[in-house]
């Protein structure tokens, strides 16, 4: 690492058993850094939708990626049986954590009425579930944040707590007006995808500026029903999109078990 700042060498003089002396130069010191040259390895999670055994797939999967740290891009909660013990792992395991709709959704910020059937139906099911202090964290959570030279928001970084979904370049390109970093990692709609500035879809350049959809963990809309999460190097600008199989029968019965709609539970199998 080199360093950058005020640093300057000190000399101190060093008696001898003999009476001689002698001086010696002391490593230099850095009393200011302004730029030490670190990379980030951040690892990106979003839509856990109280999803346990998938979120486990996905925390292990990490451990192996040499990820630095994970942000979570939020709806923790919602449509999944386990909501509780998501919040309380993401809490342990997450640096950055945001708020989601279904997460605003269980306080009663966001209104009922803006959910689908099956959404609206596992928000009832969930209040009762996650823990007044599990709520309270959440209740706390911010909708967008910046860190390591990126934007995190759930949705959008444009209002982003009207939970907007960017489905076409015209909302992409409405969306870059309102971040000023290189990159703005999203989830929220449940299917991956990198949106460039220029207009490009799924291919990334080392110069430019990206909007990249991280997918979901708990509830993949792709077709493909193995979790995703995004890897990205602050310093190379590289990222990756990482699938990772887990127990979707596990789910799929704690579903049936806590009553919530057969949809919940058979639309996992399918990836839909």
């Amino acid at each position: 690492m080199s360093v950058i700042g005020n640093a300057r060498n000190a000399i101190r003089t060093v008696k001898m058993g003999n009476g001689g002396r002698f001086k010696e130069y002391l490593l230099p010191f850095c009393s200011e850094v302004v730029n030490c040259g670190l990379t980030m390895r951040l690892a990106i999670i979003s839509d856990i939708h109280g999803n346990l055994p998938a979120l486990e797939a996905v925390l292990k999967n990490i451990e192996t990626s040499g990820a630095d740290v994970i942000h979570c891009l939020g709806d923790t909660v919602g449509y999944g049986p386990y909501p509780d013990e998501c919040v309380t792992l993401v809490r342990e395991r997450c640096t950055v954590i945001l708020k989601g709709n279904h997460d605003s959704g269980l306080l009663l910020e966001t209104p009922l009425e803006d959910f689908n059937m099956y959404g609206m139906k596992a928000i009832l099911w969930s209040r009762k579930e996650v823990a007044a202090g599990n709520q309270a964290f959440l209740r706390d959570l911010p909708f967008t944040a910046a860190q390591d030279e990126c934007t995190f928001a759930h949705a959008s970084p444009l209002q982003p707590d009207s939970w907007r979904y960017i489905l076409t370049l015209r909302a992409a390109q409405e969306s870059f007006s309102a971040f000023t970093t290189d990159v703005c990692f999203i989830g929220h709609t449940h299917v991956p995808v990198i949106i460039g500035e220029d207009g490009s879809i799924n291919r990334m350049k080392s110069k430019g500026r990206y909007i990249i959809n991280v997918g979901s963990v708990g509830q993949p809309r792709d077709h493909n029903p193995d979790a995703a999460y995004g890897l990205y190097d602050t310093e190379s600008r590289m990222y990756q999109l990482v699938r990772v199989p887990y127990d979707i029968q596990k789910t799929m019965q704690a579903i049936r078990e806590a009553g919530l709609p057969e949809f919940l539970a058979h639309r996992l199998s399918l990836g839909i």
